[in-house]
């Protein structure tokens, strides 16, 4: 008795056909990382300059400045003259650089509002840079999921096959 079967489930798991299949799963999770990187790069990119053309940076004295240094952190009272010559005057926490004595570096919104500064060119590059990892990490996985299934979907069939002949020929003995 012959188990004609047996080479559909060898076939499909002999070691040459694991490396090609894991060098398409490799090229696979790059192609798509890369795909998904440009994407969010390019979103990134022009959510900074919406940012920027919203918001704008500004010299603001620092009025109840009680220490030597200001601290990034700290709530401080700060005043500021817009384009237009008219003063502000708010509580913020400092999270601009100090400029020099008593003035800090601040970005504000078009209603003179204190705001948080844009993303830098490091912050895009990061966030593209995760987003290339994440997307290859979920393909590397549904890839590796897809072939998973196609194993044991191949090894049902396999001993399916194997049950059949095994029926064909009967039991010896009995």
């Amino acid at each position: 008795m012959t188990l004609q079967s047996a080479g559909q489930w060898f076939h499909t798991a002999g070691p040459l056909r694991m490396t090609r299949s894991g060098v398409v799963r490799a090229a696979i999770a790059v192609l798509l990382g890369s795909v998904v990187a440009l994407a969010a790069h390019r979103s990134l990119s022009a959510e900074v300059d919406d940012y920027l053309a919203t918001h704008r940076q500004i010299t603001a004295t620092v009025l109840d400045d009680h220490e030597d240094r200001v601290t990034r952190g700290a709530t401080r009272q700060v005043a500021w003259v817009d384009e237009r010559g008219a003063r502000h005057v708010t509580t913020t926490r400092l999270i601009s650089d100090r400029v020099s004595d008593g003035r800090i570096r601040l970005w504000v919104d078009a209603d003179e509002k204190p705001a948080r500064p844009p993303l830098d060119a490091p912050g895009v590059l990061i966030g593209s840079l995760l987003a290339w990892i994440a997307a290859g990490c979920v393909a590397w996985s549904v890839s590796g999921l897809v072939r998973v299934s196609r194993h044991a979907w191949t090894a049902r069939r396999a001993v399916a096959g194997w049950d059949r002949e095994w029926r064909r020929h009967g039991t010896p003995g009995r």
